[in-house]
């Protein structure tokens, strides 16, 4: 199952308040802690990741919290109220508000999305008649790719969030009650619904009804409140070396994909997840929601539930053998978890119901072509807070996802060879043309590297359209989510097929006969 999820996954951001203190509860024992901070300590370095957070937190408050590594290139320590750019994450905030407004009764699970946008799938009778229901459970219809194309919408206007909803809402095929297909559509929608519900902004009603009660005073709604807080330096790995990179920030999928939030603010929405809805001494739910909020809404694959923007799984690790009367069986606890994926940060935050814990665990760099590595910590500390050991890192990536950018290199460099080659050849055939009557000289010269020049590039692209799992792929959102991808795969198509073009017309010009000369025998 945890292969699946780190597959899931693709940017964040949140509205500053004043900053409150964390509510303390008893620290773990300095065993238990000494052990996660070696742990995460040799995670980050065979990672190579700059910096990051772990908290851990129960129903009265932080039991753990620590930072590890810089923030920014400026040296600045990473600590627990660094805020992180927290993609996914940002789905449970959303679920949160929409469980709200269920509790007082402005919202239903069979609200249609029409009834409270109107415009919404305007003369498309299916689309018109998806439900809360189908958003919170992405039963909508919507694709991964739909999820994702306005991650680059930089609009900033009041209006970014609805016209991309609307736009949505005319996507083909999109209905009620369609098959399991997670996409940031459904929490955008979802968004869009809590704005027209409650007559305010989605970031008013957030800021006021979420943020505000659970104390995040270091979450953040625009990219400039989180700048001045002190936004950790997202890092791109480009072709392997992880380097500082600024990714957009949309305000179209803020509800989904684009909050911005400390690890410590984020474990204030455990604690009241813990704490049937309560932190401190106020209510961000209802009495009995936290735990609606914790139990899945559909069960999409076997052995595992999502709903409200958590998956919920057993945790094997933790497994035990109990004995039975009849027979014995295999018994785990179950946790709900969810992870954030950006090109530039990657986040992890998990409910231990059983155990009352929560973990949250946020760190500013990621691979998304590679990705399962960087979303298993919160799994091991999970381990380790059982009293077991942490599993080490696995990859479940295929072998061309782990190995997709070396492959593109040693490709650029025979293409730059073969470019060489080629022109070397081109220019003795410029001083002494050879003999080009018969047909096997043609199909040596002229068709046979064609073949090549043409199959490499076609291939790479087919590779990366199934592996991103997108069509068409927009090679400016490439090469602005994936730049050292983009970057290659243009060289390999412009050295493949551009560089084949020129090399055929640069052959037929060097081999024609001179004005007034024989032509070769």
């Amino acid at each position: 199952m945890r292969r699946l999820l780190t597959e899931l996954g693709i940017a964040t951001a949140v509205l500053a308040l004043a900053p409150a203190p964390m509510l303390a509860a008893h620290p773990l024992d300095s065993a238990t802690a000494d052990q996660i901070r070696t742990y995460m300590r040799d995670v980050f370095d065979e990672l190579g990741i700059p910096g990051g957070v772990v908290v851990v937190v129960d129903a009265d408050g932080t039991r753990f919290a620590e930072g590890f590594g810089a923030a920014g290139g400026d040296g600045r320590a990473m600590t627990p109220q660094t805020p992180f750019r927290i993609a996914s994450l940002s789905k449970q905030l959303t679920g949160l508000a929409v469980r709200q407004l269920i509790d007082e009764e402005r919202l239903a699970f069979d609200t249609r999305v029409s009834d409270v946008i109107p415009l919404f799938g305007a003369g498309n009778p299916d689309a018109e008649a998806i439900t809360v229901m189908d958003l919170l459970t992405h039963s909508a219809g919507w694709s991964e790719r739909d999820g994702v194309i306005a991650l680059t919408d930089t609009a900033t206007d009041e209006g970014a969030l609805e016209r991309s909803v609307l736009r949505l809402g005319g996507t083909p095929g999109i209905g009620p009650a369609r098959p399991f297909a997670y996409s940031n559509a459904s929490y955008d929608a979802l968004g869009a619904v809590v704005a027209a519900v409650s007559g305010q902004s989605f970031e008013r009603y957030l800021e006021e009804q979420v943020l505000a009660p659970l104390d995040m005073g270091h979450t953040h709604l625009t990219m400039p409140a989180a700048v001045e807080d002190g936004l950790a330096d997202g890092h791109y790995p480009f072709f392997g070396i992880p380097l500082a990179y600024d990714l957009p920030f949309s305000r179209a999928t803020l509800p989904s994909a684009s909050m911005i939030a400390s690890a410590d603010d984020l474990g204030h929405v455990l604690t009241a997840l813990l704490a049937d809805g309560r932190y401190g001494s106020g209510m961000v739910l209802a009495p009995g929601s936290a735990v609606a909020l914790r139990t899945p809404l559909v069960d999409p694959f076997p052995a595992s539930g999502y709903g409200w923007g958590w998956w919920s799984y057993p945790l094997y690790e933790a497994g035990v053998r109990v004995v039975g009367d009849v027979e014995d069986h295999y018994r785990a606890p179950i946790i709900l978890e969810h992870s954030g994926s950006l090109g530039t940060f990657s986040s992890e935050m998990m409910l231990m119901p059983e155990a009352g814990l929560g973990v949250v665990v946020l760190a500013n760099l990621n691979d998304e072509a590679a990705p399962s590595r960087f979303y298993q910590a919160h799994i091991g500390i999970a381990s380790i807070l059982s009293g077991l050991e942490p599993p080490t890192l696995t990859s479940y990536d295929d072998p061309l996802r782990q190995n997709g950018k070396s492959l593109m290199l040693i490709t650029i460099a025979l293409q730059l060879i073969g470019v060489a080659v080629a022109s070397r050849r081109l220019n003795g055939w410029r001083r002494s043309p050879p003999a080009t009557g018969t047909a096997g000289w043609r199909m040596r010269h002229l068709v046979l590297p064609a073949v090549p020049d043409v199959a490499v590039p076609v291939a790479f692209w087919a590779l990366l359209i199934d592996s991103a799992q997108v069509y068409p792929v927009d090679y400016l959102r490439l090469v602005v989510l994936a730049p050292d991808i983009g970057l290659a795969i243009g060289l390999i198509t412009v050295l493949g097929i551009g560089w084949g073009i020129v090399r055929t017309l640069l052959t037929i010009r060097a081999v024609r006969p001179r004005s007034g000369a024989p032509a070769p025998a």
